[in-house]
């Protein structure tokens, strides 16, 4: 049974060194820096979740952490790591108050929802948006697309995994935190549809905001890469930058980590990258309809 719950808060203790490939100028990284995100929710165990820090540094690029349950490496590029942090620590959260997320069911029709909303939200930019970069309801659409897409990524995958044995068992193949879960004769023995409760599960408490993880969830169970044909490297940095961009206005009101207001939401950018999200959302429906049929 799966449950949404609060997620589980990670931290680093220390300071990581980096030595830069071509300048050799060595970075210290603090810690205290870095924002976790859970990109997969173990119910009952946090031990058992993975979690993931982005950290963009202005001479080194995007470095990435991973802690807990089949966590990757650090990705520093081909910069040296001097050492890592010290200490990753996962902190206990209460499941005592949580509701039954399998008790939400998903949209039969997640591309037709997709598009319905995608509608009423330009609706609503037409009639209500501004040329106020730092306007409410211009930041409220933004963040809104994201939703949606998470929505559709979500819904898509999990009715096909739900609906077609052989789709299942290829992701339950090459899924390798899939693949690492641990379980007793006994919990397999309580369940008569034990495989495909637990493939659901998983699939329901993946972050679908996180691109990487949708684009190997995607490639393992559809064999599609969600990127390919439609997207150059730029159009592709441009939808990472959006979700980063939506991480700005959903915790810190529209902001960067200094506190300075980002000032870009105007109707103009809200429609430009609603748009971008609409082309990506249709290239993956066009070939999921293709593999699926």
């Amino acid at each position: 049974m799966g449950g949404y719950i609060e997620e589980p808060v990670a931290e680093c203790i220390g300071t990581a060194r980096i030595r830069h490939e071509t300048t050799g100028v060595v970075y210290d990284i603090d810690g205290n820096d870095l924002e976790w995100e859970c990109i997969y929710a173990h119910e009952w165990h946090p031990y058992q979740s993975t979690y993931e820090a982005l950290y963009e540094h202005d001479d080194l690029g995007l470095l990435t952490w991973q802690c807990g349950w089949a966590a990757s490496e650090p990705d520093i590029g081909s910069h040296e790591l001097i050492c890592d942090f010290k200490e990753y620590i996962i902190h206990e959260y209460d499941t005592s108050d949580h509701f039954d997320y399998d008790d939400l069911p998903t949209s039969p029709a997640p591309f037709l929802d997709y598009e319905n909303a995608y509608e009423e939200a330009q609706e609503l930019l037409k009639l209500h948006g501004t040329t106020n970069g730092d306007q409410v309801i211009n930041k409220m659409i933004f963040t809104y697309q994201i939703t949606i897409m998470e929505a559709y990524l979500a819904d898509t995958i999990v009715n096909h995994v739900a609906q077609n044995q052989d789709i299942m068992t290829s992701l339950i193949e090459k899924d390798k935190i899939l693949n690492a879960q641990k379980f007793s004769l006994l919990e397999i023995q309580k369940k008569s549809n034990f495989i495909k409760d637990t493939t659901l599960d998983y699939l329901h408490k993946i972050q679908y905001h996180r691109l990487e993880t949708v684009q190997r969830l995607y490639y393992n169970a559809f064999r599609v890469n969600i990127f390919c044909n439609l997207f150059t490297d730029d159009i592709k940095n441009e939808l990472f930058d959006i979700i980063r961009l939506r991480h700005q206005c959903t915790h810190r009101n529209g902001k960067d980590p200094e506190g300075e207001v980002l000032g870009l939401f105007t109707s103009t950018f809200v429609k430009d990258k609603m748009e971008l999200i609409k082309t990506f959302v249709d290239s993956i429906e066009k070939k999921i309809k293709k593999v699926a049929s």
